[in-house]
Order: structure tokens, then sequence, then C-alpha cells
């Protein structure tokens, strides 16, 4: 048996595992292009690694959109086929590049609740730390593990050392 619709009208192929999903089969999963040129195979592995591989003939994107309250539907994020990816623009130019207007990068450690935001504003970069609740961090710089430079939540410059006492 390969292909199965059972009595709750859920569609198995390659497959008698209905779960509670509407749909399930086993195997990969291709989509084709109108031309049948191109196409998108999906499949996950019994570790639960999940693959979204498009393919075409010289080089393909992966492109993700979604549909914003009343504004249609818009391209968010896009995976060049050389790896480089692009928020907010359909043609990146380095690893990752970012587009919009009042760009905010957020990297935030879980586990201690520290933030570093990068933004770019009225032709100014800035680059912030926070602590938890908002308070004011230090920004290290290190060459390897050393660390060779040290501004401090107060404005201490610090070379060589993280003692404050050594200006």
């Amino acid at each position: 048996e390969s292909f199965r619709i059972n009595h709750q009208g859920r569609v198995m192929i390659n497959t008698t595992n209905s779960s509670s999903r509407t749909l399930n089969l086993k195997g990969t999963f291709g989509i084709l292009s109108a031309n049948q040129t191109g196409v998108i195979d999906m499949a996950v592995t019994d570790a639960g690694e999940a693959s979204i591989a498009p393919y075409v003939a010289g080089g393909s994107a992966l492109v993700l959109k979604t549909n914003a309250s009343g504004s249609g539907v818009a391209e968010r994020l896009r995976i060049n086929s050389d790896g480089k990816v692009g928020i907010g623009t359909n043609d990146p130019n380095n690893p990752l590049t970012v587009h919009g207007s009042g760009n905010h990068i957020f990297l935030k450690d879980t586990a201690t609740n520290n933030i570093l935001q990068i933004r770019h504003a009225s032709g100014i970069a800035e680059f912030n730390t926070y602590g938890s609740g908002g308070a004011k961090r230090d920004y290290v710089f290190n060459q390897y593990t050393t660390e060779a430079l040290r501004i401090t939540s107060n404005g201490n410059l610090l070379l060589g050392t993280s003692s404050d006492t050594q200006r």
C-alpha cells in the first residue's frame, strides 16, 4: 500500500501512520515549478534534521515571505546560492546583509540576559551593551583570547587590562 485516505480524511503516502496530521508522507517531498525545471525538496531525518533544498540548473535561492497585516506578501529573508543571507533585501552582497529603516540588531545571551545592540541612525553607528534590567555593560575587544581593549560602562578606556585602576 502506497497511498491511503482514512475515515478522518487524513492522507498518507508511503506510510500508514496518520498521527494527527492531515497529510503524512514518508520520504523526500518535492514541489515542481510550472515548467518542471525547478524543484524544492523537503525532507526530515530520523534524528529530526529538516532540510529545504531548492534546485534549478545554474543555482537557486531560498526565499521566505510573510504577509504583514494589510500590506500583502513581501520577501523577508533570502539565502542566495552562495550562502549569503539577506534580511530586508533580495540582493545580499555580504555573508549577512540587513536592510531597512530603524535597523537594530540584537544579540542576547539568554543565560545572562546580556544584550549587544547594533544600530545605525542619522549617519551614526551605535554599539550598545546592556545587562539585566538595562544596566550598562563594558565593551571588550579581544585578540584571540587575550583582552586588548576595554571601554568601561563609565567611559574609561583600558588597554590590555580589565583593571579600572590602570588608565
